[in-house]
């Protein structure tokens, strides 16, 4: 006898229902990996070794303040302190490796 076809569910779309706030929280999340992974204090996802690239650092640092900067009231105050708190963490690291780099 012949097996009858499986019906294949559908696969749920991830970003079929994501909104611009979602894809603002996303994108400062991949700045704020690409801070440390500039400052060496991560390794870059699949790489074995870690390695300093400041510039790197200070431009993905600045997206954050940027994105932050303009989302103005649309973002809650709790959001918003979590955010100026990683800012925190990022620069004081950025500055503890330019000076530990001579840069």
């Amino acid at each position: 006898m012949a097996e009858e076809p499986v019906a294949e569910e559908p696969v749920a779309d991830p970003l079929a229902d994501m909104d611009v706030m979602d894809m603002v929280s996303m994108s400062i999340g991949m700045f704020v990996q690409e801070a440390w992974v500039g400052m060496g204090l991560q390794a870059r996802a699949g790489a074995g070794e870690t390695k300093v690239d400041l510039r790197n650092a200070r431009i993905a640092i600045s997206m954050v303040e940027a994105i932050t900067g303009a989302l103005g009231e649309e973002i809650g105050q709790d959001e918003r302190r979590s955010i100026d708190q990683m800012l925190t963490d990022m620069r004081v690291n950025f500055v503890r490796v330019s000076n530990q780099s001579g840069e």
